[in-house]
């Protein structure tokens, strides 16, 4: 897709375009459904008026249809904002991410250190058991622990 298609110039253009079709089904549909009909017409005068006004009809609501699909674009335009280039901020997106998944990364160490103090503690005192505060495996930035082979 053209990058330059969004520009609000562009837009206006296509929007006039598209009205001005809009107008001239209407203006074709009108003069066809109202055009007298001679005394001696044909049946195949009467298949050529009929054609018409289907091709005026067809045309008209393609035309609407159009113009429904720019209005939707504009919505996403002003509700999304316009489209970026390439590549842009992904830099930003990466360090968005990174950030996230730190701070779920640390809450999940937290939950599971309070977890295994309170199995600690869970006992008399005088449990065997010894405990030692380590980071979630899988951490990015930490070395990966080899699985059972």
């Amino acid at each position: 897709m053209n990058r330059d298609a969004d520009t609000a110039h562009n837009l206006l253009e296509r929007k006039n375009k598209l009205m001005a079709d809009l107008m001239t089904y209407y203006r074709d549909l009108i003069n066809t459904g109202t055009e007298p009909i001679p005394a001696n017409a044909s049946n195949s005068s009467a298949a050529i008026n009929s054609l018409a006004m289907e091709n005026a009809m067809l045309g008209f609501i393609t035309a609407t249809e159009d113009l429904l699909s720019l209005t939707r674009k504009l919505r996403e335009l002003w509700i999304i904002g316009s489209l970026t280039k390439p590549g842009a901020g992904d830099e930003e997106a990466r360090e968005g991410i990174k950030q996230n998944a730190e701070g779920v990364f640390s809450g999940v160490n937290s939950l599971k250190n309070e977890q295994r103090q309170a199995q600690i503690g869970a006992g008399d005192g005088q449990s065997p058991m010894s405990y030692q505060r380590g980071g979630l495996e899988g951490h990015p930035g930490r070395a990966q622990v080899p699985g059972p082979q």
